[in-house]
């Protein structure tokens, strides 16, 4: 008593106790590894949703290799938006292809262009070897790329898919049903 011992070391002494503290210490560690985990899910579902709601900024996966060995297939670039009169040479931009609207590049600038009182961007992916055949205008600009983050380019894919859709929201909401299941039932007779 009053030895500043905690109960693991008091219970070491006792036959097959070491077994039982150990065991104990291992749920307590896994319990702490697990809350920590759910709070840096947390943090980063908040910061994606603050970041994109609130300074328009995106998250896309790498889907080509046009950007390698600087962006490998499978990352994800942050893109942030940016004034075009801001952009210079070596800046690496997301853009909307001039070809078809819907499609979104990020290729580095190698030229920038005054042309008509207005800015064009001539731009190359790092693993081609020709530039774009193609300038783009000031107004197809959608942001300059911030950061990269290798590997989880595939797993925003799948968030952003029909299916990913269904596991992080279908999925946690069948299952808040499903724990007040009873709730329901006595509610609804």
């Amino acid at each position: 008593m009053g030895t500043g011992f905690s109960t693991i070391h008091k219970e070491i002494g006792q036959p097959g106790a070491a077994r039982f503290g150990m065991i104990g210490w291992m749920k307590r560690y896994l319990r702490w590894a697990g809350n920590g985990i759910f709070i840096l899910l947390v943090m980063t579902v908040a910061f994606v949703a603050v970041s994109t709601w609130f300074f328009d900024w995106r998250f896309d996966a790498v889907g080509t290799g046009s950007m390698e060995p600087t962006y490998k297939i499978g990352g994800m670039v942050v893109i942030r938006p940016v004034e075009a009169e801001k952009i210079a040479v070596g800046d690496v931009i997301t853009f909307r292809s001039p070809m078809e609207s819907r499609q979104l590049i990020t290729h580095r600038v190698i030229e920038v262009v005054r042309e008509d009182g207005g800015l064009v961007f001539r731009t190359q992916g790092d693993g081609n070897p020709e530039p774009d055949g193609f300038d783009i205008p000031a107004e197809n600009l959608r942001g300059e790329v911030c950061c990269y983050v290798p590997l989880i380019g595939h797993g925003v894919d799948f968030v952003k898919s029909p299916e990913g859709g269904i596991v992080f929201v279908g999925v946690p909401a069948g299952f808040l049903l499903w724990m007040e299941r009873k709730r329901i039932r006595a509610w609804l007779t």
